[in-house]
């Protein structure tokens, strides 16, 4: 799929808001702290602001207030646990991201039915964290069901439906199945340009995968044409320091690295880095693909002792998220072991080997 999952934006969807809308734009929790649909609210808002890391403590109160207040098999209660698990699994924490989408899915499913749309949204959701711990025929059979489910109930050009068929264009393309992503990304880009316009914000991650497709296409100008879009776009409505900013820096860092720029192409890369460990910690596995990218260039300059360095960090990174037998962590460490092959570094190969048989 090229190098790792998180140059693809999937699109959370959020489930319906309940109740009132109350909450200010961006206020302190303490003014919501006692109405559990506001406190919902309010971690939604910093999910836009990409505010992760605090928004968890308040996802936390929130969904317990929520459980007192409404009960265990509420509609409100899984709508707090949809807001908790997509807290954690933007932040990394793709077990307990799991946990918690699960719950929530078996309170819409006895609540609601199978075919509802919130089962859809859920069903969606936990579908992206199936496909970013590299269990992508549990993610296929999921956004298959959720777009089955939104298309019956909404119609074929509803927003939802975008989202769907977006996040199922990351399970394929997570499968090297190129031709079947670059399709739905596209069908799923025209929905949303038809109901938001060319310019809407809401485009952005829809431009970013198709920017990535062709990019493992190898249509470096049509690739460079959407990174970019989207880059601006993103830039424009998120401000310059937002998460989702860097996976297109990222993304425009590898056009130009593509087409022989390394000098942008470092810069841009260290500029998604830059970001994501200010507002995701320096442990997050967003990191690792920035830093792989970053050792592609430095190899390509014969920084080969920076290129190690970086490949290094990324597999530890790697190993403390997934394990050792996920994808992204088989790649990276192809990638090293190329390197000392490639540079006859025969001791540290031998060290690497025996540091993973350990």
């Amino acid at each position: 799929m090229g190098l790792f999952s998180k140059l693809i934006t999937a699109i959370t969807r959020a489930p319906q808001r309940l109740g009132s809308d109350s909450i200010a734009q961006s206020g302190p929790a303490d003014s919501v702290s006692t109405d559990p649909i506001a406190l919902n609210r309010y971690v939604q808002k910093l999910h836009e602001l990409g505010q992760y890391s605090r928004s968890l403590p308040i996802a936390t109160d929130a969904t317990e207030r929520t459980e007192r207040t409404f009960g265990s098999n509420s509609r409100e209660f899984a709508h707090s646990l949809n807001n908790l698990a997509t807290t954690y699994a933007r932040l990394g924490q793709y077990h307990a991201a799991e946990r918690f989408y699960c719950r929530a899915l078996a309170v819409q499913r006895s609540l609601l039915g199978p075919d509802h749309v919130d089962v859809a949204g859920t069903l969606s959701n936990l579908a992206m964290v199936y496909n970013d711990v590299g269990d992508y025929e549990q993610a296929e059979s999921f956004l298959k069901k959720a777009l089955h489910i939104d298309e019956k109930q909404l119609g074929p050009n509803h927003e939802s439906v975008a989202n769907d068929l977006n996040n199922l264009a990351t399970a394929y393309h997570s499968q090297g199945r190129l031709d079947e992503a670059e399709r739905l990304y596209a069908r799923a880009l025209a929905i949303n340009e038809q109901i938001y316009g060319p310019d809407s914000h809401r485009l952005a991650d829809m431009l970013n995968n198709l920017g990535v497709t062709h990019l493992a296409k190898r249509d470096l100008a049509s690739a460079e044409r959407c990174c970019m879009r989207a880059l601006m776009n993103r830039e424009k409505s998120l401000g310059p320091d937002h998460p989702d900013v860097a996976i297109s820096a990222l993304n425009v860092g590898r056009c130009y690295k593509e087409s022989g720029q390394y000098e942008l192409a470092e810069r841009a890369y260290k500029r998604a880095m830059g970001i994501w460990e200010q507002s995701l910690g320096p442990g997050h596995p967003s990191l690792a693909s920035a830093l792989n990218n970053l050792a592609v260039i430095y190899a390509s300059n014969h920084r080969y002792n920076d290129a190690e360095s970086c490949l290094l960090r990324a597999l530890d990174i790697l190993s403390k998220n997934f394990g050792q037998r996920h994808p992204q962590f088989l790649m990276c460490l192809e990638s090293l072991v190329n390197l000392y092959e490639n540079n006859h570094c025969h001791e540290s190969l031998a060290l690497l080997k025996k540091r993973l048989s350990v």
